[in-house]
This record gives structure tokens, sequence and C-alpha cells, in this order.
């Protein structure tokens, strides 16, 4: 029986708050590159780590959050989390240089990986069948409402006030987190007790590390060649170790399952490509076109807000065509517009561009959300933090190599002349890159939904 506190909506505004936290910051930074370069006067493929190292924090922490939460309650480490974001935020707004930023958005990392290690697993194991619908939907709704209020304010707060008040704000929204934590019942969790592998953990962590500098070296030289090197060399023991180990980190046996693997592909494609589409624009309509940061973050609003329109209404059509196909159909909508983005050019109206944006977060909308449930669907409640752990860790992984690789693409345009016409056809090649690693994930999702 819920607790009066906690119903549906009550139990995914309190999980979606920190959901929130996490994506707000990723679109309030996006459209802040372009005056964090100028602010510090550094270069793209300087600034880029205060979006990559946050990933890279994340995503190599997660599992083990996620098992910490198994073992000592989901509730408490993402109140410790939001906590720790309100921190670590506060740091981020005071750097003094750009390698003080950095390393604070790491830490920020680090407590936001806290907050998704747990968010959606509060949820999946407080609720059944309709009612862990529905606050899935809200969930949804909030994942994509940090994207889509993060331009409007970032160019807010870069034309009236500081870059310092794009991560300050997150203060009072962690304090309010916070007050909602106290009212959840604390009791009532089915806590899972294993043996985490810390040893695979440090070695996948190295060797996400390496292939992040690897993905930002511009030439081939002995940095690249020993970065390649360094990745290569952990990543083969991480694997040998894995596959000897009876302690695993991630059981591979898992993508075995085609209903289960075909989903998890999709996502991570479907992450990078958000990632990119997060940062192309604002270089675009800044770096292209001139417009002022309070325009741009407006201009900035049409994919996610596509995405969170399109979130709670595909929830009604679950019932009549099913959970696979409507994210089918997602992927799609998604691969054509990027495909079409990728022939942009400053002749075509800005509206035209807004419209492809809105139709990549439509088909967002519609995929992320039934891919989730999806996922978690397959695996019992004692297992909900460590799946939704891996899917946020795929998440981000992606959203952080694509990202990287992005920025390598544009400024491989420029680094030898910088002109405008050069920028352009590397954040064409950008859309392309996106487009191009979407593609097979959705052909691949079509096969799974043919043999389900």
């Amino acid at each position: 029986m819920l607790q009066r506190s906690e119903t549906p909506l009550a139990l995914a505004l309190v999980a979606g708050v920190g959901m929130f936290l996490s994506t707000l910051d990723t679109g309030i930074i996006n459209v802040a590159l372009p005056g964090l370069i100028k602010a510090f006067n550094t270069n793209l493929s300087t600034v880029i780590w205060t979006f990559t190292f946050y990933i890279f924090a994340l995503s190599s922490s997660i599992l083990f959050w996620a098992n910490l939460a198994d073992k000592k309650g989901r509730l408490k480490i993402y109140t410790f989390g939001l906590l720790f974001f309100a921190v670590s935020s506060l740091l981020c707004g005071l750097s003094q240089n750009i390698m003080e930023l950095i390393i604070f958005r790491g830490l920020q990392g680090l407590s936001a990986a806290m907050l998704q290690a747990t968010a959606i697993a509060i949820i999946t194991t407080r609720l059944q069948d309709q009612n862990k619908v529905k606050a899935m939907s809200v969930m949804g709704m909030l994942i994509g409402l940090g994207p889509m209020l993060g331009p409007v304010l970032g160019g807010f707060i870069l034309s009236s006030i500081s870059w310092r008040w794009i991560f300050l704000i997150n203060v009072p929204v962690c304090l309010l987190g916070l007050y909602g934590c106290t009212k959840l019942e604390k009791s009532g969790e089915v806590l899972r007790y294993h043996k985490f592998n810390y040893l695979n953990l440090i070695l996948l962590t190295i060797s996400l590390f390496s292939i992040l500098v690897l993905l930002h070296q511009l030439s081939i030289n002995a940095h690249y060649i020993i970065s390649l090197a360094i990745s290569m060399f952990f990543l083969v023991i991480y694997f040998i170790f894995e596959c000897v180990s009876k302690n695993k980190l991630i059981p591979l046996s898992l993508f075995k399952r085609f209903n289960f693997s075909a989903p998890m592909l999709a996502i991570a494609a479907f992450s990078g490509a958000t990632a990119v589409t997060f940062i192309l624009p604002p270089l675009y309509f800044e770096t292209v076109k001139h417009f002022p940061m309070w325009q741009v973050g407006l201009l900035c609003l049409s994919l996610p807000l596509g995405l969170v329109s399109s979130a709670r209404l595909v929830i009604k059509f679950v019932p009549m065509f099913g959970t696979l196909k409507l994210m089918m159909v997602g992927m799609v909508l998604m691969t054509v517009a990027l495909l079409s983005l990728a022939q942009m050019n400053p002749s075509w109206p800005d509206y035209f561009i807004l419209v492809l944006l809105f139709g990549y977060g439509i088909g967002g909308g519609m995929f992320q959300t039934l891919c989730y449930l999806h996922v978690n669907a397959q695996f019992a409640d004692n297992k909900q933090a460590f799946i939704t752990s891996l899917t946020r860790m795929f998440v981000n992984v992606s959203m952080a190599l694509e990202s990287a690789a992005v920025t390598v693409l544009i400024s491989l345009q420029t680094l030898r002349v910088n002109t405008t016409s050069n920028f352009l056809v590397g954040i064409q090649h950008g859309w392309w890159f996106a487009g191009g690693i979407l593609f097979p994930a959705a052909v691949i999702l079509f096969f799974n939904l043919r043999k389900t």
C-alpha cells in the first residue's frame, strides 16, 4: 500500500529532481560553450572538457553508486547525491580558471551519477503496473524539461548576469529535492547484497579516460600514440579480467539476449546523437548566424520542447501499438531529422532548422521513455538499480564519446583556416556523424521488432 506522500506523481517529482538537474546542466553548458571560450580566453577543444569530463565522471562511477544503493538504500544514496550536487555546483560557480571549472565539473559528474543510479530505481521498485507507467511518463517529461529549460535559462543568464549563475542556480533546486526526500517513506526497500569488482571498475575507468584523451587529439603524434596504446592495453586487460572473473562488473551474458542488446545499442546511439544535437545548434546560431545569446537559447528550445511534448503523449498509444513499434517510429523520425540537418547552410530559413530539431525531439520523446520501460521490465526489483545504472552508463559514455568526436571534426576543419564556411562544414560533418551512428542502431532495433 502506497503512503499518501508516495503517490505516482509525488514519487516522480521527487525522483525527477535528480534527473532534471543532471539534464539541466547539460542544456545550460552547451549554450554556454561559446561564452566560456571568451570568458577564459581558450578554445573549443579545451572548453568541451567541461562537458566530457562531467559525463566521464558520471559514467565511470555510476555502477559503483548503484551497487552501494542496492546495499544501503536507493533513497539514502539519492539524498546524498542531491547534497553533493549542490556543493559541487557552488564550487563550479566560484571557479577562477578553466582548469578549476573542469575539475569541479568532474565532482558534479560524480554527484550526478549518484542521482542517475537511483532516481528511476526509486520509482520502479516502489510502484507497480499502471502506477509505474504514470510515474515514468512524468519522469520522462522531467528528463526532457532539463534540456528544455537549459538553453533558455543559459541564454538569459549569459546575456544579463554572469556565466557563474548557470551553476549557482542548481543550489535552490537541490534544496527543494532534499525537502521532498524527507517526505518519502525510508523503509520497505528490497536491498541486494553482493560483492563489487573494484579492480575491473578501475580498469574500465582508465580505458574510458584514455579513449577520451585520444579523441581530443587533432593529429597523430607522440601523445596520440601513447593514448592509443594505453586505451587498448587497459581495454584488453579489462575484457580478459571480466571474462575470467566470477564476480563480474558487467555480465556480458546479458548482451547475448537480443531483446536486451538491441534496445541498449539503440539508447546508446540515441544518447550520443542527442548530445550532438545539444552542442551543434548553439554553435551554429552564435558563430555562423551571429545571434545574441538570449535568442540562441530560445531557438534551441525547439528540440527539448518536442521531446517533452511527446514523452507523455506516447504512453497513451502503448496499449494500441506496443512499445517496440513506437520506439521504432521514434528512431526513424530522429534519423531522418539528423540526415536532413547534415544539409544545413546559412541560406536555410531559421524556422526550417527549428522544425527539424522539433521533429528530432518528437522522435526522442517517443523512444526514450519506452526504451527505459522496455529494458527495466525484463528484470526483477532487486536488480533495477543495477540495470538502470548500466543503461545510464551506456547513455553517458556514448554522449562523451560522440561529443568529443564531433568537436574534433569541427576543430580539424578550422585548424588551418578558421573561417565561418569551414566551421559550417565541421558542423555538417557532425550531423552526418550522428546520423550515421543512429541509422544502423535503428536497423538493428527493426530486426529486434520483427523477431519479437
